[in-house]
């Protein structure tokens, strides 16, 4: 605690002695009992913040818990979006596959059509040309 300070002087300390709480005078008033006391206190404080720092950590740990929990969940709902995404998915990969199995057929039906055509274009530009020369 500060008596008082100037610019040219350190600062001087003034140091008033507290009495020991609780601390009641025996018969003997031997020092050693003083030191005791203050040995308890400072005990009883120790376990006191102790107790006070296990709260604490308790305190923090259910709230990590419950955060903990909470992520758990979204991660829960994240996983069932993510698994009907790769369901759907799924479906198309198939649903594209019937497709392109389905086109594939087409185009095979198209070309077998276009060769019939130009089999039938052969035989009748045969025919118009045997007719031409029949005429003329």
């Amino acid at each position: 605690m500060l008596a008082s300070t100037t610019i040219d002087s350190p600062p001087r300390l003034r140091f008033t002695p507290r009495p020991i709480w609780n601390a009641k005078p025996v018969a003997s008033m031997d020092s050693g009992y003083y030191a005791r006391t203050a040995m308890s206190h400072t005990e009883n404080l120790t376990v006191e913040i102790l107790k006070q720092i296990r709260s604490d950590l308790k305190e923090g740990l259910d709230g990590l818990r419950g955060e903990v929990q909470k992520t758990n969940e979204r991660l829960e709902q994240t996983n069932s979006r993510l698994e009907n995404i790769r369901d759907m998915q799924d479906l198309l990969v198939h649903e594209h596959r019937k497709t392109n199995h389905r086109l594939d057929f087409f185009a095979e039906e198209l070309v077998g059509m276009r060769t019939k055509d130009n089999e039938r274009i052969s035989v009748l530009e045969s025919a118009v040309a045997e007719l031409q020369r029949k005429v003329g």
